[in-house]
């Protein structure tokens, strides 16, 4: 212990522990974010020089590609929603004018091109 001391007396070192542990698991974040975290320690005998707090998000699946892979998930989220989009439209056409693939194009040519050999 008086090797230990040396240090100290000199100021070279301090005493100090480090406690880490995780405390929460799996949770929600709300929407409008975390503002604050309050930590109580119930043992008198603890003497608290100073504190911190430390929060690690470990972001899996979706989350973690949107995060890590900004411009890949945005290319790839437009896309699809651009696909997704255009094949909605093409089934609203459908819908509305039959299903016909020309929409009567054909027909239309046909009738000019039959009224220009007459």
């Amino acid at each position: 212990t008086m090797l230990f001391a040396v240090p100290m007396v000199f100021g070279w070192g301090a005493e100090q522990q480090r406690v880490s542990g995780t405390v929460i698991q799996l949770v929600q974040m709300p929407k409008e974010g975390l503002t604050s975290a309050h930590v109580t320690l119930s043992d008198s005998r603890l003497h608290v020089y100073k504190a911190t707090v430390d929060i690690n998000f470990v972001l899996v699946g979706f989350r973690y590609y949107m995060y890590h892979w900004y411009l890949t998930s945005l290319l790839f989220g437009t896309l699809v929603c651009s696909h997704l989009y255009l094949q909605m439209m093409r089934w609203v056409s459908r819908k509305l004018f039959g299903d016909s693939q020309t929409w009567g194009v054909e027909e239309e040519l046909a009738e000019v091109g039959h009224a220009v050999q007459q």
